[in-house]
C-alpha cells in the first residue's frame, strides 16, 4: 500500500554532528523538551535549557548528566521567561553577551507572547 509519511524520524540515527552548533531548547526541562536536549547532547550540541524555574532546569541538567557522556555536548541554563516582554530581552541580551550566534531554537511548547498583552 502507498503511504504519504516518511520511513519516520530516528533522532539517534537521523541527526548530523552538532559539534559547534549553539542551541536554545524552551522548556528543556522536561518532557519533550527534555528529550531533544538529551538527543542534541548526543551529537554534540552546545545547548541552553530555555527556562523560568532554574531549580528546575539545574535538576534537568543534573539528570542529563547522570544519564552519561553526552559525546561533546555542554548543557547551560538561561532564564528564559517569554511570558514578559522585558524579561525576554534581557534574556536575549545575556545569551549575546556569552554567544555570537544561534544555529537552532528549539520551541516544544508553543509559545505565544501576544497572550499577556490582552
Amino acid at each position: 500500500m502507498f503511504s504519504i509519511f516518511s520511513k519516520g524520524f530516528n533522532p539517534d540515527k537521523d541527526l548530523q554532528d552538532l559539534t559547534g552548533k549553539v542551541v536554545i531548547v524552551t522548556g528543556g526541562n522536561a518532557g519533550i523538551g527534555f528529550a531533544t536536549v538529551a538527543h542534541l547532547l548526543k551529537h554534540g550540541a552546545k545547548v541552553y535549557i530555555g527556562a523560568r524555574n532554574e531549580g528546575k532546569a539545574q535538576a534537568a541538567i543534573e539528570r542529563l548528566k547522570a544519564n552519561g557522556p553526552n559525546s561533546g555536548g555542554e548543557v547551560q541554563y538561561l532564564n528564559l521567561d517569554l511570558s514578559d516582554v522585558t524579561k525576554a530581552k534581557a534574556s536575549a541580551e545575556h545569551f549575546l553577551s556569552n554567544e555570537t550566534r544561534l544555529d537552532i531554537l528549539s520551541t516544544p511548547r508553543s509559545h505565544n507572547i501576544f497572550d499577556s498583552l490582552n
